[in-house]
């Protein structure tokens, strides 16, 4: 069954390095999964029952490791779980059919996420100088191929003033520097989580923006695999 997940920049799955694996994936190869459990010695255990995969592109976001999205053939499931991440399923087998780099789209969809929620949070505070600020120094380093170190350097640098902050400026200051986060996916995600936080001070709907987010990434990478 098709499913998709994401891996690192360097083709490396956090569920084979889980098992000590890091062997780069290529497309058209095929894995088979031993799955283990991990005792911690304190009672608490961890099991990995096999290759995680999500049967959305918008789920394996959620539960990302990297920027590269694949388009996977998976074995029937062996266990699923479903949370607020959305479904997650985990397969004996899986072939890597395809695979894209988002990481410059999702560092766009980062940037337009965080203007749209403290627009809809709050018209004034998107208009803020020093929000426009972060947001504007953040495509400006895209523009210009910037390194993490220089995104680090705007994430910390938003983050030390919003925190100088209270309330609802406080918090549009923080989904306005999580755009700069170093890695483009955990800026995203960052974002996303942020701005629900902003949602919960302007007293909104929650679950509305959290509709939000999924309309908008359904619509941005929709084409993704096509």
């Amino acid at each position: 069954m098709k499913a998709f997940h994401f891996i690192t920049q360097d083709l490396r799955a956090k569920d084979d390095l889980m098992l000590g694996i890091s062997t780069p994936w290529r497309i058209g190869e095929t894995r088979t999964y031993k799955p283990f459990c991990y005792d911690f010695g304190d009672g608490d255990t961890l099991w990995q029952r096999g290759y995680e995969s999500s049967p959305t592109l918008w789920e394996a976001f959620l539960n990302c490791d990297g920027p590269l999205a694949c388009l996977v053939d998976v074995s029937e499931p062996v266990h699923s779980e479903i949370d607020g991440h959305g479904e997650r399923n985990f397969s004996l087998t899986r072939k890597l059919i395809a695979l894209r780099d988002l990481s410059t789209d999702l560092r766009h969809f980062a940037v337009s996420c965080a203007e749209d929620a403290i627009y809809r949070a709050s018209p004034d505070h998107a208009k803020d100088r020093e929000v426009r600020n972060i947001l504007q120094s953040v495509r400006l380093q895209f523009a210009n191929g910037a390194s993490s170190s220089r995104y680090e350097n705007i994430f910390h640098a938003g983050m030390d003033l919003a925190f100088r902050h209270r309330g609802l400026r406080g918090c549009a200051l923080c989904v306005a520097a999580a755009a700069g986060y170093p890695e483009a996916q955990d800026a995203a995600l960052l974002v996303l989580e942020m701005a629900v936080d902003l949602t919960r001070i302007a007293e909104l709907d929650e679950r509305a923006e959290r509709g939000f987010h999924r309309t908008s990434f359904n619509q941005k990478f929709a084409s993704s695999f096509q």
